[in-house]
């Protein structure tokens, strides 16, 4: 069994799930299922990223293709300017963040790291399509962390569309309006597309090919870790 990373440390999004504020219980799930990759004896490259070339040189019986996904980026006006960035851009460090923050999307994702740069003591807005953000998470973790949210002074735009970039203000849209919002930052958290590319590369079939977590479709860590189980039983 070879085992192969293109970061230089394993985890994948569980590392960025790690970082918002309330959330380091994840590290602990990471850990514990590095340990096991570890105790299993499982041949660990990491900082390696796959190529068609690498699998045709390693030639295996079975592939597992578990690329987890990507940021998705709206495709507006603008958004080539070097005032945008994305939340897992936020999350793993490699921007420094400006001040004044506006925050593309009111998922689990925006909201979050919203929280994490209120916590920093950025101003932060939020803007969601929806009528309500933070709707695809838990009941009662939604509550506790929209009051924590309200109590760290962001400030939540609901029914507002992102619609351009333009003279480094950001323009919003609601109800066949549009204004323009000052920031100095806008971070995309606008969900995330499967990383598939690796496909296009490979210059043969393979007796056994999956594709799982993210990589089939952006979901939930319990959705990925079930599927590595099962195909782990499979194969």
């Amino acid at each position: 069994m070879l085992l192969y990373e293109k970061d230089d440390r394993l985890g994948g999004q569980l590392n960025l799930a790690s970082m918002p504020p309330y959330k380091l219980e994840i590290r602990g799930l990471t850990e514990f299922l590095i340990s096991e990759v570890q105790r299993l004896g499982i041949e660990i490259h990491c900082g390696v990223e796959v190529t068609g070339d690498l699998i045709e040189t390693e030639r295996p019986d079975e592939l597992i293709l578990a690329t987890g996904a990507t940021p998705r980026i709206l495709e507006i006006p603008g958004i080539d300017s070097d005032m945008v960035c994305t939340a897992w851009d936020v999350l793993n460090g490699s921007v420094e963040v400006r001040n004044k923050v506006i925050v593309a999307g009111g998922g689990t994702v925006g909201c979050e790291v919203a929280e994490h740069l209120a916590e920093k003591g950025h101003v932060v807005t939020i803007a969601s399509q929806s009528a309500a953000i933070g709707k695809d998470i838990e009941q009662n973790t939604r509550r506790y962390l929209l009051k924590r949210l309200g109590d760290l002074g962001v400030t939540v735009l609901t029914n507002t569309k992102t619609m351009k970039i333009e003279n480094g203000n950001v323009i919003l849209g609601t109800y066949g309006s549009q204004w323009s919002a000052q920031c100095d930052q806008l971070v995309m958290a606008k969900g995330a597309l499967p990383d598939r590319k690796l496909v296009g590369s490979l210059k043969r079939s393979f007796p056994g090919f999956f594709i799982i977590g993210d990589a089939l479709e952006p979901r939930s860590a319990h959705e990925a870790i079930y599927e590595g189980a099962r195909i782990g039983r499979v194969i």
